[in-house]
């Protein structure tokens, strides 16, 4: 009998979504044809789950046609259960109701469907149905603080506690601005692995006051106790010379204890060479020495324990005002989000265990409206602790109601807990990983393993293997065994070879990341001498800022990339500038933006005496400065609308190139800016300030480019060659702050305080606690490192740091590790298997070589400006601009905006704007295709429509109406041509074969004007 629970657990590379996939499928055709209304499945993102849908809708259509073509077909065993025939029809009508039902089939991510829920049960949850999600959190947090910082006016002894902490702050030399604390609580508190600590955190001002006075208390005694056992020590080692003891720890620990706070002391190297019996030189160990610290060892473990708890208290006493902010900022967010109908995403989950979790399964479908018997769960180890609590009462419903159907509901869940590293979104590995021991259904489950990769060759798989189960056996954690000990992956026969570098590098500061460029360099020079396209290499970092800097670094060395973290808008000085002077067209008094702008000015045009330059232009006015300095006139400036006003600025500074990529991507921002929000000046500022960081150049993908990407991006994607660079990151990097549960009788509760070592001193409970965090970093860093390590499909190329075996664990280090095992002596290069010419690789996918000379780049591309001027995604031809131009015009009031981002982006001169402007108002305001234009009909631009059995049409335009009247339309720019109309009479007749209600078909002629024909059908 089949098993109702099955786990599907696949590592890298084996073909997970396929299996999923393959199961949705089955499930379909062995079952009533309406089964596909009663399935849901669910995936991580938006890609994956459109991916899945296309996946299964084109071999259920290729199953319709020729089930011997489809890969899921001879995967599986219908061909037992079923004549070709049988399931032939069966998947054509199958099919053919999906399509005509398409809202019944779910496929989508987990939160679309809890955003469902939330809409369904609104007036329950006392929200309105028209509630607005919020997804941006950093515009609402700005938004919220703001608020927040008003109203503290009203709350004199809270804005005290603000003030005091910045105080405190400002003389630990740290910034004052608290505002930049409020934003980091805010992260924490919307971080779903807090959400156990921060919805049972309770505090007011007198429990407050307690708190601070009783810690106050316990830090001075704990202090006295500490000092007065140091002077016992000093009592009994007192014969003993300073310089006896090893790098003189014990000496100065005591002088410390006498002279600064306990909670600056550092007690850790005393407490290490007492634990190695180093307290003493070796020389210098004599009968009395030893016997002086034999008696004085009880004391000092007591000292440094004490030491310990009193940096512990004093840690959560300098803590206790965020705590309070904690609690106030959660209450006034609840507040703020309801007054304003907002609702976060980040609130999503923990509001549905709160309220809706609870409810019988059969409730909530009838809230919905959809009962589901079958669910599918795909990249389950991204799925969150709070997400699977959730779906846990609906999958329990299906799967234990047996009058669901004659063989009841399923739950299939696909997951790899190894590719797990989205902790930070309350994803963790130990979920998927402890499914088996922690069921929470009352059945057995099937766990299998999918055990070959299909994606890497012979080298890597067997590397991936042998190093990860080394990394388990050296971090020594029952958790990361039970992840990575059975990791032990079989690879395809004709994938035998591949190749794997690793150079590790000598650490010396700056010099490592140029090293590591030039080592970059080498590897991309070699693969195109080797015949490899730049398409074939992918370098993957684990930080933005990494990605950013090779992008640049590459660009600059005429190299083509595609990434999407390639250059911040910010870090060009031109962008600075133009924001300045924007800022001055809102505050003519902002002597920062203005000053700005002069020192820029004074450093590009050479000036001799930049300070006098400044002085004399800052007490000048506006107008006089803008001529004399910028070549501007501040009249027409000032009147310009934000849009205008900068390309007035870029046009009439004669330094700043338009075509820069960051100039012209700021005016592009700005554009969409104004016409998106119909936003006043300060506003777009105000965006500024808080996206600024954000706003990246995104080149155009070009087809033969090098991928720069983040580790995290990479997951779900393959590359033929792959390069690491920077691969040295530490296993454990902890956050600044954790979440303790502290339980005695003065101090009980949730606090979020600084991590450090010492909190290990202060009870077994925080102790297993910290031990707890620290593994799970291993974890997650773990994980991170097998994503990156196994993306390739041929070749690994790994560059990290060499250091010292006394460091903290790195990636690095593990690697070292792994080597000095197999290696008889340490080296600082070490490769597996052959790099070889890509013909040797062409029968396994690749494009067979055309020539093994290698590509030469040099003075294609001679600046990062030029790179980006070479973008030729588009035809200059007149009318492939024209139809690229429509096709992004679905409404009327798209039309401008479509016009002037084409010519923002240089690919049209104005004198074609202006005719290309003229020939679509036309079209639009056509007595017979206006009415194609309006926003409530639903419209298809140049999409493939699938018409079963096996047609697919795609039209320029395809509009469906409101009462499902169909009209199409084709743009024509040459002459006419009988073939025009043979087209698009074909079009209408397949949609009329497929029962739909074609009311009008047109052919638009574009030359000097425009010629509508309307086309008998």
């Amino acid at each position: 009998m089949e098993e109702k629970f099955k786990i599907i657990n696949a590592s890298a590379g084996s073909g997970k979504t396929f299996s999923l996939a393959s199961n949705v499928i089955f499930k379909m055709i062995t079952r009533e044809e309406d089964t596909y209304k009663k399935i849901l499945a669910l995936t991580f993102t938006n890609n994956s789950a459109n991916e899945m849908k296309k996946r299964i809708l084109d071999e259920l259509k290729q199953i319709s046609i020729d089930p011997k073509k489809s890969k899921i077909f001879k995967a599986s065993n219908l061909s037992t259960l079923f004549s070709h025939a049988q399931i032939k029809s069966k998947a054509k009508r199958i099919l053919n109701k999906i399509l005509h039902n398409f809202s019944f089939f779910q496929i989508g991510t987990i939160d679309k469907f809890n955003h469902r829920l939330i809409r369904s049960f609104s007036n329950d949850l006392t929200l309105s149905y028209d509630f607005e999600l919020v997804i941006e959190k950093d515009e609402f947090s700005d938004q919220l603080i703001e608020k927040y910082f008003d109203n503290l006016k009203k709350e004199s002894f809270l804005s005290d506690i603000i003030i005091n902490h910045s105080s405190n702050k400002h003389s630990d030399n740290k910034s004052w601005d608290i505002s930049y604390d409020i934003k980091n609580l805010l992260a924490v508190i919307w971080d779903e692995n807090n959400y156990k600590y921060v919805s049972n955190q309770e505090m007011n001002k007198d429990s407050f006051n307690s708190l601070k006075n009783n810690l106050a208390s316990r830090i001075k005694k704990g202090a006295e106790k500490i000092k007065k056992i140091g002077l016992q020590i000093e009592e009994i080692i007192i014969n003993i010379d300073k310089s006896f003891f090893s790098y003189s720890a014990l000496p100065k620990l005591l002088d410390e204890i006498k002279s600064i706070e306990i909670k600056k002391t550092n007690p850790n190297p005393v407490l290490k060479r007492l634990e190695n019996n180093s307290l003493l030189k070796k020389d210098k160990s004599d009968s009395t020495s030893i016997k002086a610290l034999i008696d004085v060892k009880p004391l000092l473990i007591e000292m440094i324990s004490l030491i310990h708890v009193n940096k512990t208290l004093s840690n959560l006493k300098d803590n206790i005002p965020l705590n309070y902010l904690i609690y106030n900022i959660v209450n006034y967010s609840k507040k703020f989000q309801k007054e304003n109908n907002l609702l976060l995403i980040s609130e999503f989950n923990s509001l549905i265990t709160e309220n809706i979790s609870d409810q019988p399964a059969p409730f909530i479908y009838e809230k919905i409206g959809t009962k589901y018997n079958n669910y599918f769960i795909d990249e389950f180890q991204d799925t969150s602790e709070l997400q699977w609590k959730n779906l846990i009462p609906l999958t329990s419903h299906a799967l234990l109601n047996e009058e669901l159907d004659s063989d009841g509901g399923n739950l299939f869940l696909v997951g790899d807990p190894k590719q797990s590293i989205y902790r930070f979104r309350g994803a963790k590995p130990e979920t998927f990983a402890e499914l088996n021991t922690r069921n929470p259904f009352y059945l057995d489950s099937e766990i299998s393993k999918l055990g070959k990769n299909y994606r890497s060759y012979s080298n890597i798989v067997d590397f991936n293997n042998k190093f990860f189960k080394n990394n388990a056996k050296i971090l020594n954690s029952s958790r990361i065994n039970s992840i990575y000990s059975n990791l032990n992956q079989d690879f395809l026969k004709e994938k035998k070879g591949g190749y794997l570098s690793f150079n590790f590098l000598k650490n010396s500061g700056v010099d490592y990341d140029d090293k590591s460029f030039e080592k970059v360099l080498e590897i991309i020079n070699k693969k195109e001498k080797q015949g490899f396209d730049l398409s074939d290499i992918a370098i993957l970092c684990r930080t933005n800022k990494e990605c950013n800097t090779v992008s640049k670094l590459l660009i600059e060395k005429n190299i083509k990339v595609n990434s999407e973290e390639l250059l911040a808008l910010s870090s060009s000085k031109e962008v600075v500038l133009i924001i300045n002077i924007v800022k001055l067209k809102y505050d003519e008094n902002d002597l920062e933006a203005k000053k700005d702008i002069l020192k820029f000015i004074s450093l590009t045009k050479n000036k001799n005496n930049k300070y006098e330059f400044i002085q004399k232009h800052m007490t000048q006015s506006m107008d006089e400065m803008f001529k004399e300095v910028l070549n501007i006139d501040y009249e027409v400036f000032s009147n310009l609308e934000l849009y205008q006003a900068s390309e007035y600025v870029v046009s009439s500074i004669d330094f700043i190139d338009e075509a820069t990529m960051q100039v012209y991507f700021l005016l592009d921002e700005i554009y969409n800016f104004s016409y998106n929000k119909h936003s006043f000046l300060q506003s777009f500022i105000d965006y500024w300030e808080i996206k600024k960081e954000k706003l990246k150049v995104n080149l155009i993908e070009d087809t033969n480019a090098i991928k720069v990407i983040t580790i995290h991006k990479s997951k779900g994607l393959e590359f033929p060659i792959v390069i690491l660079p920077y691969f040295d990151f530490k296993l454990k990097k902890p956050d600044k702050k954790i979440w303790l549960n502290f339980s005695e009788k003065r101090i009980n509760g949730n606090f979020l305080v600084d991590y450090n070592e010492s909190l290990k001193f202060y009870g077994s409970d925080i102790t297993n606690r910290m031990n707890l965090y620290d593994e799970q970093m291993h974890i997650d860093n773990l994980n991170v490192m097998y994503v990156s390590l196994s993306r390739a499909i041929l070749e690994n190329h790994i560059i990290s740091m060499q250091l010292d075996s006394g460091q903290q664990i790195s990636s690095g280090m593990l690697l070292r590790s792994y080597f000095s095992e197999i290696e008889s002596s340490e080296k600082n290069f070490y490769q597996i298997g052959d790099s070889e010419y890509k013909s040797e690789f062409s029968s396994s996918g690749f494009k067979k070589l055309r020539s093994i000379k290698p590509k030469n780049n040099k003075g294609q591309y001679n600046s990062i400006n030029n790179y980006y001027k070479s973008d030729k995604r588009l035809s200059s031809n007149f009318g492939n601009i024209f139809h690229n131009i429509m096709s992004e015009i679905e409404y009327e009031h798209q039309s401008d905006y479509a016009i002037n981002d084409y010519y923002n982006r240089g690919i049209i001169t104005n004198d074609h704007k202006k005719a290309i402007k003229k020939n679509i108002d036309q079209i639009i305001n056509h007595k017979s295709l206006k009415p194609l234009f309006s926003k409530k009909n639903t419209v298809y631009n140049e999409r493939e429509i699938f018409i079963p059995p096996d047609k697919v049409i795609k039209p320029d335009k395809a509009v469906f109406t409101d009462q499902n009247d169909v009209f199409i339309l084709d743009y024509k720019t040459g002459k006419k041509k009988n073939t025009h109309q043979n087209q698009i009479k074909t079009y209408a007749s397949v949609l009329k074969k497929a029962n739909y209600r074609v009311k009008g078909a047109y052919l638009v002629y574009i030359s000097d004007k425009i010629d509508v024909l309307e086309i008998d059908q």
